[in-house]
Formats: C-alpha cells, sequence, structure tokens
C-alpha cells in the first residue's frame, strides 16, 4: 500500500512528456497508481527537485531496453523518514528495483538499515568526491571517484585499515575497469553530483573543478545497473536553481538511462551455482594453505575469484569476490594480486 505515502506526478510534467516516444513505455503515478511487477524498475522523487531531470528522461531520450518494466511512483508526500521507509520495505520485498531521486543525508541511512536488516552484512558503493566513513561492522563501505585533498589524513588512514576496497578519482581515471568490480558486489549504490567537475555539472551547491567526466558518470551508473548484487540506487547532490541551460539535469537524465540500461542487459551470472563458469585453479607457492580457483562466466566474461582455505582449528572458509582477467594473469605468473591479498587479510581475521 506505499501509494499512500507516494504523490502523483505534476499534470504540467504529465503533459510535457506524454508525446515522447520514452514516456510511452513508462507507467506513470498520475490518475492511477502503477501496477508493481516483480524485476521491474521503479523511479521516484523525495520531492520535486528533480522533476527536471523527468522531463530530460522521458522527452529528449529513446527507449532501447526491449521488454524492461519501468514505473514512475511520483514524489514522497513528506521528505521524512517514517514516509520513505515503508516504499523501501516493500520494494525491496518485492524484488523490485528503485531509483530513488534525492536520496540525501538520513534518508540513505533509512536505505542501509533495511537492507542491513535483510541481507545482515552488505557492500555500499559510494560514489562521491568525499568519504563519509562508517565504523558499522554490517557494512562494507567503497568509495569510488574520491578526492584525496578533500579527505581529513585521519579518515584517509583508516581507508588503508579498515576498507579492503576503494578507489580514488585518478585510480578510477587509470583503470575503470576496477570500478566495474567493485560495483559488481554492491548491494547499494549512492551517486552524488559532486563527484562530477563543475563544468560538467554547474547544478551542485559545491562544485569542483576536478572531477569525473560526463561519460564517466554515465559509464558507472551502467556499471550499476548491470551488477546483479545492486538491489537499490540512490542520486543526491542536484541543485536545481544552479543549473545552465539544465546541464546537470541533462547529464543526470543519461546516467539513469544508462542505469536503465545496464539493468535490462543484466545477464544473471553472479555465481551461485557452477552453471555456465569455466574453473582455473591456480598454485601460488607462497599461498600453499589456500586454494585459489578463478571463475570465469561463459555468459558475460567476468571473472570471480574465490579463496578456500583449510584450518585446522575451525570449519573450512570460503571466499568468492568479483575480480579481472588481469588478476587471473598475475596469478598465474606467480604474482599475488591486490586484490587477493586484501582478501586473505579478511579471512584471516575470521
Amino acid at each position: 500500500m506505499i501509494q499512500h505515502w507516494l504523490k502523483p506526478l505534476s499534470k504540467n510534467l504529465i503533459e510535457h512528456i506524454s508525446q515522447y516516444n520514452m514516456s510511452q513505455r513508462v507507467d506513470f503515478h498520475h490518475t492511477t497508481f502503477p501496477k508493481l511487477e516483480k524485476n521491474s524498475i521503479v523511479i521516484f522523487g523525495v520531492d520535486e527537485n528533480y522533476d527536471a531531470v523527468r522531463k530530460v528522461l522521458y522527452s529528449n531520450l529513446q527507449w532501447h531496453f526491449g521488454n524492461t518494466v519501468i514505473a514512475d511512483l511520483g514524489n514522497l508526500k513528506k521528505g521524512e523518514e517514517m514516509h520513505l521507509q515503508p516504499i523501501v520495505q516493500e520494494l525491496i520485498e518485492g524484488n523490485i528495483f528503485p531509483i530513488i531521486l534525492g536520496l540525501e543525508g538520513n534518508l540513505q541511512n533509512v536505505v542501509e538499515r533495511i537492507l542491513v536488516s535483510k541481507y545482515h552484512k552488505i557492500n555500499i558503493a559510494s560514489i562521491d568526491s568525499k568519504i563519509n566513513f562508517s565504523n558499522k561492522t554490517s557494512i562494507n563501505y567503497i568509495p569510488i571517484g574520491y578526492q584525496q585533498h578533500f579527505i581529513d589524513p585521519e579518515i584517509f588512514d583508516k581507508l588503508d585499515l579498515n576498507l579492503r576496497n576503494h578507489l580514488r578519482l585518478g585510480q578510477f581515471k587509470a583503470n575503470n575497469e576496477d570500478a566495474e568490480v567493485l560495483l559488481r558486489s554492491s548491494t547499494f549504490a549512492k551517486f552524488d553530483v559532486s563527484c562530477i567537475r563543475g563544468s560538467d555539472a554547474p547544478g551542485q551547491l559545491d562544485a569542483s573543478p576536478n572531477g569525473l567526466y560526463s561519460e564517466e558518470w554515465c559509464l558507472l551508473n551502467r556499471f550499476s545497473g548491470i551488477s546483479d548484487a545492486t538491489k537499490i540506487v540512490g542520486i543526491s547532490g542536484y541543485a536545481p536553481d544552479l543549473d545552465i541551460q539544465n546541464m546537470t539535469a541533462k547529464l543526470l537524465a543519461q546516467g539513469i538511462w544508462y542505469l536503465i540500461e545496464g539493468f535490462s542487459d543484466r545477464m544473471g551470472d553472479y555465481p551461485y551455482s557452477l552453471n555456465n563458469l569455466v574453473e582455473y585453479v591456480v598454485d601460488i607457492q607462497s599461498l600453499d594453505q589456500y586454494m585459489i580457483i578463478f571463475w570465469k562466466s561463459t555468459k558475460s566474461g567476468r571473472w570471480w575469484l574465490e579463496i578456500d582455505k583449510t584450518n585446522l582449528k575451525t570449519k573450512n572458509q570460503k571466499m568468492l569476490i568479483p575480480c579481472t582477467y588481469n588478476d587471473y594473469l598475475k596469478a598465474s605468473n606467480n604474482e599475488i594480486p591486490d586484490r587477493l591479498i586484501k582478501a586473505i587479510s579478511f579471512l584471516d581475521e575470521d
């Protein structure tokens, strides 16, 4: 009954978008509430600030998503935690993929609590220029695209001590494949406009001359959409009053378009079973207490790394993490990839 917490899209917005290709395929909350379907996408906003993004998404962009089902549920009646919680709860339980526009501050914590309650331990990818560090043991925090000059040295020191996976802006630009690997395991992806350089996205409160380029923002959205593990995406940081010629609204709309495209291209190849996977066992001499196995998906060509540790004091421990083909090549040459070192350190803590 989540319609009680949501108000329909404005008449002016519906009239503006109704004649365009994309809008013909989306079920809008206007006179009636959309039917919610399993394995579908729903978009809703915390308030009307992102309606400019909707105008671009539904009127300027084209449908390339096959039979993907999308509904726009409108906006929260009030942007408060008590209104957001039942909506997210019902959507997650119904195996529906929400894209939340304007998910700021404490509202992000609502999503985190719901996901932790359901999955116990979660990975949160935060695409942001800064780092909001979390010490919660139930959350593996993955900062992507952060800028080191904004980070307090004490926080930065904690990265290597507590965070096994993080990617500075420069590291991402040097090799964006690492971002795909990190987003492949994220339960919740948070995208903040502050990670985009100000010239590409002027509609933000604290614009910086450095940051992601427009196409990199879209690429990260696609990576998040195609990840089988990602259950929900939140977008924050848009300031429409500061936007110039709707450039930021256009970029956010294009990012959402690539997010949807990624979702529509999901292959279901996360290795819940061994079907459609090719096994490669690697023997690293300095790690003879571990069995190192690489798995390659025949559907997508993506790679996973399995570590099997036999310990006389405890039961066998296994860990399965996304990786790259380059990680496999290094291990095959008796080198230890950084990703493997981080995973082993996690196993050894247990």
